[in-house]
């Protein structure tokens, strides 16, 4: 869930990002499954700034991950490569939406990439829609909705009573752009 600036700092070298990474989450996510969801998140993000293909990443994914994750990946990539339209039941069913790491992190993977090319409304009532851990699932997919589509294509009215945004804008532009140099 805290993945995002990370992502941001590190886009191009995955060695590096995936030291931030685990550096970050053994603070409050020790456990190795934990750090392997937070690896996955990261990947994705980065994945989806440099405007890899959804097949791409999820390859990528698939290929860098033990049977625990591998599982779920296949799925949502059954799921996204052949359009499939699955349902918010399903989801929670086959990736799931508990705190678990291993079943939210796949679940946000999917539906950021699910959403991508659709509102970010749309993604957020389906994330509704799931339920259970929905604060950090709508984190981590919002965070890679945000990274495929900016900021001009989120259009809500919130957006503009968002405390200190200008600060944050500056501070995610200033993340991404340092490594870029």
């Amino acid at each position: 869930m805290r993945i995002a600036p990370i992502a941001l700092m590190y886009p191009k070298n995955r060695t590096i990002l995936k030291k931030a990474v685990i550096d970050s989450s053994l603070i409050t996510h020790a456990h190795p499954l934990a750090i392997d969801g937070a690896i996955n998140c990261a990947i994705t993000l980065s994945m989806v700034l440099h405007d890899k293909t959804t097949e791409k990443i999820l390859q990528t994914l698939i290929d860098n991950n033990h049977e625990n994750y591998k599982a779920k990946i296949t799925i949502a990539q059954d799921w996204l490569l052949n359009r499939k339209s699955i349902s918010e039941k399903q989801v929670i069913d086959h990736l799931g939406n508990s705190i678990e790491a291993i079943n939210s992190t796949i679940t946000a993977i999917y539906i950021g990439l699910r959403f991508r090319n659709h509102s970010y409304i749309s993604m957020i009532k389906f994330i509704q829609n799931i339920g259970g851990d929905a604060d950090t699932i709508a984190a981590m997919a919002g965070a890679i909705w945000g990274s495929a589509n900016g900021m001009e294509k989120l259009k809500h009215s919130k957006l503009e009573q968002l405390e200190s945004k200008q600060k944050i804008l500056k501070l995610a532009d200033s993340l991404f752009f340092i490594h870029l140099v």
